[in-house]
């Protein structure tokens, strides 16, 4: 939508920004580079300014997006706060004031309504938590991103909004793939030749480094043997390779096997099953040809500890198994049962769940458990209305595909957290939101006021 009936004309702006610099430079009086970088900088935000206002779903959303998959690396400050968490509350606030002074009715897709359950069902947690204060963290760390999705759920959205969200989201998770293999610091404990990002807090997880690149795997993969557009096919192609030659450095089993569901996935519901089939052929070649993640499955019947790590949970559920231990507070239930059930090795203590189920169950018992499952395939269903002569299939392939590979990675790692796992929701919200508003295209959601 557009927040207001402003015309302020790009090019004019960007014309006048261009005579102005030139003018600077070619000054004998002022001919400074200073006088120029002032005019640039006020020219660029003059146009910032410009495209909030005509578009602020595509600017607050696409800055989002542009900088999720690279969360770990935007540390600023001593609290570990990110800049993509200080856009989020920009986002929040941007949003907010276009939802009210937008007149057009909104509801929320049956797959959003599903997620604001589970949220005020985190937040109602916190009264009877094991421990409060773990619990107020987490509930504020993952509402801020579940907030993020629920108000793009209630914005009108158009398709430039959807391509730029898109864009800046795979531009950024290829930029990442590319500076995980070329630049990637690798620590002795977790084997020869795996993939890590060095942060200003120590390094990201490989696995959660993984489970990010999901999403543009997907898109690309679905762009690739879907999209209508030679020229979107052959770029998806090619990023796509990309981006699972990364997953495969990260030395990743969880994102591997999310990586190779998503291109099954695809496969079987691409328009183009024969070029989604060569996908098959090349991602399985190149995986046996790396050989090192494979590897990782041989020998290793605890899963790196998580067998332990989940025997541990699921004792700590029969404890909490009605309203759970709440929200963020599985290190605090695991601790209480530690000593009470028998290990294989030692795993030390606090130990996060590495394991959706696990997690929801503990910390939001039987009823925030079954809400976080059915969310999940609310959202896994939610474009099933969009049909195989759809020109929006790939949108509807690729977002599905993304679904079930990240619920994959989730039953290995914990994602509630993970900023860029909030990015699919959105992306299906804004091609439910889009596609509602549009006349001639195809019912695709069942809305709840």
């Amino acid at each position: 939508m557009r927040f207001a009936a402003t015309s302020i004309p790009f090019f004019q702006i960007g014309a006048l920004v261009l005579v102005f610099s030139a003018v600077a430079l070619a000054s004998p009086v002022v001919g400074s580079q200073t006088v120029f970088a002032v005019l640039a900088v006020l020219g660029c935000a003059a146009l910032g300014i410009w495209w909030l206002l005509e578009r602020p779903l595509a600017t607050l959303i696409g800055t989002y997006a542009l900088l999720a998959p690279a969360d770990a690396l935007l540390i600023i400050g001593g609290g570990g706060a990110t800049l993509t968490r200080f856009v989020a509350f920009i986002a929040i606030f941007g949003l907010s004031l276009v939802y009210i002074a937008d007149r057009a009715p909104s509801m929320l897709p049956r797959f959003a309504f599903a997620w604001f359950a589970v949220l005020i069902w985190m937040i109602a947690s916190v009264l009877w938590a094991t421990d409060q204060s773990m619990a107020v963290h987490k509930a504020e760390q993952i509402g801020l991103a579940m907030v993020v999705f629920e108000l793009v759920a209630l914005v009108r959205s158009t398709r430039l909004d959807l391509r730029i969200i898109i864009a800046a989201n795979v531009v950024t998770s290829c930029a990442i793939a590319m500076y995980a293999i070329v630049i990637h610091p690798v620590e002795a404990q977790l084997g020869a030749g795996r993939v890590v990002l060095k942060t200003a807090t120590g390094r990201a997880d490989p696995n959660d480094l993984a489970a990010g690149l999901i999403l543009a795997f997907a898109l690309c993969i679905a762009a690739a043997t879907s999209n209508e557009r030679v020229a979107w096919r052959i770029t998806g192609s090619l990023l796509a390779l990309l981006l699972f030659v990364a997953v495969l450095a990260t030395g990743s089993r969880g994102g591997l096997m999310a990586a190779l569901l998503v291109v099954l996935w695809i496969a079987i519901r691409a328009r183009r099953r024969l070029i989604a089939a060569i996908f098959v052929l090349t991602v399985i070649a190149i995986s046996i040809m790396q050989g090192d993640v494979w590897q990782r499955f041989i020998g290793d019947e605890t899963g790196a500890g998580r067998s332990d790590i989940w025997k541990v949970g699921v004792a700590a559920f029969r404890q909490h198994w009605l309203l759970g231990s709440g929200i963020g507070t599985f290190p605090d239930a695991y601790n209480r049962v530690y000593l009470s059930v028998p290990h294989h090795f030692y795993i030390n203590w606090s130990r996060p769940a590495h394991d959706l189920i696990v997690q929801s169950f503990t910390e939001l018992g039987i009823i925030g458990g079954v809400l976080v499952l059915s969310a999940w395939w609310l959202q896994f269903r939610q474009l099933r209305s969009i049909g195989r002569a759809d020109p929006d299939l790939w949108l509807r392939v690729g977002l599905e595909a993304a679904t079930l590979g990240y619920f994959v990675a989730a039953l290995f790692i914990d994602v509630l957290d993970i900023k860029q796992t909030w990015m699919i929701p959105i992306l299906i919200a804004v091609v439910v939101n889009m596609r509602s508003r549009e006349p001639e295209a195809l019912p695709a959601v069942v809305l709840h006021a």
